[in-house]
């Protein structure tokens, strides 16, 4: 019984060089921890990143992606031609496409983008964008319209206005995407 008694001192200091090790282990590792913030962020990434690791649609170069998507276009396949896009529009341009076919819209639509792609007048490449750039004569007064589908402004007739065909690389596929049209 004495023994434990004189023990008493070193238990209590070896839980607490425990403890102290524990708490300083904590503070260095704790955010590596599964259900830290480390790990939440990671999840996160990796959430954010699977739709583009795992889309396979699109062309070795943005032309070809175009192609793709106009031939998907003309014959009526509006899913298919919503896969050319990024993941994250994906759904967007499905909606719009599913509309302008509802609405027997899909084959002015598909003449309209196919003729500004055949306008296409200059080219800028930076390594993982390509921006086609396309000018539009107008014969009657035509709308200009934001993301949003608003109405800006109005482009008056024998005036001209530049639009823009916007590509991206998807760095884990491999290939081109359409980000804007």
């Amino acid at each position: 019984m004495n023994t434990l008694k004189n023990n008493w001192p070193k238990i209590i200091l070896v839980c607490a060089i425990i403890l102290a090790a524990g708490f300083i282990v904590y503070m260095f590792f704790g955010n590596y921890l599964p259900g830290s913030s480390y790990w939440q962020q990671k999840k996160m990434m990796s959430d954010l990143e699977r739709p583009y690791r795992t889309d396979t649609y699109g062309g070795k170069t943005p032309e070809e992606t175009f192609n793709m998507f106009l031939s998907a276009l003309k014959s009526g396949d509006v899913e298919l031609a919503s896969k050319y896009f990024e993941p994250e529009r994906q759904i967007e341009k499905l909606k719009d496409l599913q509309l302008s076919k509802e609405n027997g819209n899909l084959n002015k639509d598909t003449d309209y983008v196919e003729g500004a792609w055949n306008r296409r007048a200059s080219k800028i490449k930076e390594d993982e964008r390509v921006l086609y750039q396309y000018e539009i004569n107008v014969s009657k007064r035509e709308p200009v319209y934001d993301k949003n589908n608003n109405i800006v402004e109005y482009v008056e007739p024998g005036n001209k206005y530049i639009s823009d065909i916007l590509f991206l690389f998807n760095t884990y596929t491999k290939v081109w995407k359409i980000s804007e049209i």
